[in-house]
């Protein structure tokens, strides 16, 4: 070889070794870039769970596991540096060092925001020291304004002599410390009740993934009555899950889907079962003024949404002006109001009614009604229930008044009594949904039921 191929080679070597270099220095930003430090006084987690064992064995000593999250705060539009978050969670890791004495009590670090602890620290003593906890961070938010503010959650398992391994433990006071969080709790120990609620929680939404997959969703109808006339005006689309023989209620699902990405692929998946029934039932369709289907508010705001729904509405024929967009009270973030009201707009403005349900029963009924394009609203059934009350009934006026006055349709839903139906009439009240007059039926009944009150009425104008 001569010495321009040796030149070459080394040249190529040198190359390779350079990025070998270059790229063993990204991965080691990539993977130090969170990195915070562990202080002297914690453990690693195999010494944690060496001790651990050692308390299992030796049952006259009580024990508990803590798992302890610092839960990063909402963006709220503000972005902190790493370095910001970094001094944040370090000094939370200096304050479970006071709080919890390594000298009697193993600490390790699992991650920059996660910690674990074993103690034998009674119940009560766990409570004061979780109590001091979010003092002293409570504090150095304050002193430091600056820095973002974070929260501290600690689940428990109390060491019984049930011979359960270290990780398993370790999941248990992860549940407690995830459901303490979900709760807004600074403590919550694990037991029996809240796994079987969280196992309940898992089954509910396995059975939830195979009902979309398998399209075990069903549509049931609820009529809206126009007791003036006495015939059926609209009517609510209502999902039923079919799972193991049994069929499944939306007040049963609904709460595990909330917030997940899961809610929004089952309301597409009843948005298209729903225009699928109107383009198959156009007949029984035109003796009504609309139909209505619920949807979240988190859905409602996804970016696809609206064109979604009027591609939907367009595949199936079906009129804007027909279909209702139910709007389900719910808290959201900023950011959701603020895309949930441009929706609503662009849907109002394609000619689709907004409906707002269960108004009067959540905190956000009279902004929503500042806020967006409302063609009508449902009176919950709580205010319904109320209104055999002097206190009830006055609130239940004030609503009326503010509906009429912005020219909004009222609809009075939950009624299940001649008493309450006789209040509605005194108070000129039109639309009434409810078991009083028909429970959630199927398509066949439905049907049936728009063509009976349809034939009344036309018996009654001859």
């Amino acid at each position: 070889m001569d010495s321009f191929g040796y030149g070459f080679l080394a040249l190529s070597a040198c190359l390779f070794v350079g990025i070998v270099v270059l790229g063993g220095w990204f991965v080691a930003r990539a993977f130090g870039s969170f990195r915070t430090k562990a202080p002297a006084d914690f453990k690693t987690v195999f010494a944690v769970q060496r001790c651990y064992d050692r308390m299992r064995r030796n049952t006259r000593i009580p024990g508990s596991v803590l798992y302890v999250k610092t839960a990063p705060p909402a963006s709220g539009g503000t972005l902190y540096d790493e370095e910001a978050l970094r001094e944040v969670y370090d000094h939370v890791a200096e304050l479970l060092i006071t709080s919890f004495e390594p000298s009697k009590n193993s600490i390790a670090r699992f991650s920059a925001t996660d910690f674990v602890i074993l103690t034998r620290l009674g119940e009560t003593q766990l409570t004061l020291c979780t109590e001091q906890l979010a003092r002293e961070l409570l504090l150095f938010s304050r002193m430091k304004p600056q820095l973002p503010k974070v929260t501290v959650h600690v689940g428990a398992y109390l060491i019984p002599a049930d011979g359960i391994t270290f990780d398993e433990a370790v999941s248990r006071a992860k549940l407690a410390c995830l459901q303490a969080r979900s709760a807004d709790m600074a403590y919550l120990a694990w037991d029996y009740h809240l796994q079987k609620a969280h196992d309940n929680k898992a089954q509910m939404e396995e059975q939830f993934r195979t009902g979309i997959e398998n399209s075990n969703f069903f549509l049931e109808f609820q009529p809206v009555m126009d007791i003036v006339d006495g015939t059926v005006v609209g009517g609510e689309v209502l999902t039923r899950l079919s799972a193991d023989a049994k069929v499944i209620l939306p007040t049963d699902f609904v709460p595990v889907i909330q917030g997940q990405a899961l809610s929004a692929e089952f309301d597409g998946c009843i948005l298209e079962k729903s225009c699928r029934w109107l383009a198959a039932h156009r007949e029984v369709c035109d003796q009504l003024q609309y139909l209505s289907v619920n949807f979240s508010r988190e859905t409602i705001a996804q970016e696809s949404f609206v064109a979604h729904l009027l591609e939907t509405l367009k595949k199936y024929d079906v009129s804007p002006a027909f279909f209702a967009v139910e709007v389900l009270e719910g808290k959201c973030d900023d950011a959701v109001l603020y895309a949930l009201k441009l929706h609503l707009e662009e849907l109002h403005a394609a000619g689709v009614r907004i409906l707002l349900d269960d108004f009067g029963e959540g905190y956000t009924s009279f902004d929503d009604l500042q806020n967006y394009p409302v063609d009508m609203i449902k009176i919950g059934k709580s205010l319904i229930d109320n209104l055999s009350t002097a206190i009830g009934v006055r609130i239940f006026e004030s609503v009326l008044h503010i509906a009429e006055n912005l020219h909004v349709r009222v609809v009075c839903e939950g009624v299940e009594t001649s008493e309450q139906l006789d209040i509605l009439r005194k108070h000129a009240c039109r639309y009434v949904q409810g078991f009083y007059f028909y429970r959630p039926m199927n398509s066949d009944q439905f049907e049936r039921v728009i063509g009976n009150t349809a034939m009344k009425k036309g018996e009654g104008q001859q």
